[in-house]
């Protein structure tokens, strides 16, 4: 009979032990299940595409480039204009480029397109194609001042600047536009005659300007402006290029 007691004792034993565990699994299951549901239902914090772009103080560009993340997950930048931006492994748009990547990260593409003849060959050429499959939010457009000086009248340099806005603006109606002009060059007349043109069209347009002449020397002082450029004058050289990209770089607060 005490074997037969113990025996018994023995199995209910472990049937507690098994039906105990059994039950605390199936407590910690539901626990579980319970915990994901919750946060299933929980609503995801959405990623906000300005907190890459905070620095960038003028907010229309801001808007632009949080638009092209939120369009295509990338903002798309492009650099263009005539050969005084260098090619593209030095110069001013690789510059401007680098700088603009290293600050934004994955959160901006950078293309830029140099071309060496006037902005009127450039559209006879429909280098404007080129301009169109970066796909730009933001155009930085180098004005082509220099290459059409003494070459396009000015009102056919503000055409032709009309006419590359108009086609980027036909895919992508939410363009933000920048302009500038070519570096200043010593002892130039006519010249500075077209910049401040320049400087009129963009405003009747509203279209942001950069004033980078304002950070050069002087244009008279042909002694001091030309320890900014190249020998012939086509384009900055190092010392120009910071003055240059400085002034397009503190538009996006770098």
């Amino acid at each position: 009979m005490k074997y037969v007691t113990i025996f018994f004792l023995t199995i209910f034993t472990v049937l507690v032990i098994v039906f105990g565990q059994s039950y605390w699994s199936n407590q910690i299951e539901q626990t579980v299940a319970m915990e994901n549901e919750k946060k299933q239902a929980e609503p995801k914090k959405e990623e906000n595409p300005s907190s890459q772009f905070e620095i960038v103080e003028n907010e229309e560009l801001k808007s632009a480039l949080e638009k092209g993340v939120s369009n295509h997950k990338k903002a798309n930048i492009l650099i263009a204009g005539s050969k005084a931006l260098g090619d593209q492994d030095s110069g001013l748009g690789k510059t401007i480029s680098q700088e603009i990547k290293d600050e934004f990260e994955d959160s901006v593409k950078v293309s830029y397109i140099e071309f060496a003849g006037t902005s009127t060959e450039l559209i006879e050429e429909g280098l404007i194609s080129d301009y169109q499959e970066t796909k730009p939010d933001v155009l930085i457009l180098e004005t082509l001042t220099l290459a059409d000086n003494g070459n396009v009248e000015v009102e056919d340099n503000h055409d032709n600047i009309s006419t590359i806005i108009e086609e980027l603006q036909s895919i992508n109606e939410d363009l933000y536009v920048i302009l500038m002009p070519t570096h200043p060059i010593p002892n130039a007349t006519i010249y500075p005659k077209q910049v401040d043109a320049l400087k009129e069209y963009a405003a009747e347009n509203d279209y942001t300007y950069i004033d980078h002449w304002e950070a050069w020397p002087d244009y008279t002082n042909e002694a001091e402006l030309m320890e900014y450029l190249n020998e012939d004058k086509s384009a900055p050289n190092e010392k120009g290029i910071e003055i240059w990209s400085k002034e397009v770089l503190k538009l996006f607060g770098i």
